[in-house]
């Protein structure tokens, strides 16, 4: 099974399969799965912006991790 196969199934991923030799299939993000881009593409930012911060306090020792 091809990594995108199973998104399918979610609704989040729509899958067009071609009657081709070699066979060929492409995969495009769904209306959901768009809407779920929009609000999972601020909280992404916020992570890369906010990712040393944090694992900072992951590193032994370090204490516990701020209140923001």
């Amino acid at each position: 099974m091809s990594p995108g196969a199973g998104h399918s199934a979610t609704g989040l991923i729509g899958r067009i399969s071609y009657d081709e030799v070699p066979p060929r299939v492409e995969y495009h993000p769904t209306v959901h799965g768009r809407e779920l881009r929009e609000v999972l593409g601020p909280m992404m930012k916020w992570a890369r912006q906010h990712n040393q911060l944090y694992m900072n306090y992951r590193k032994p020792g370090s204490g516990r991790a701020p209140d923001l």
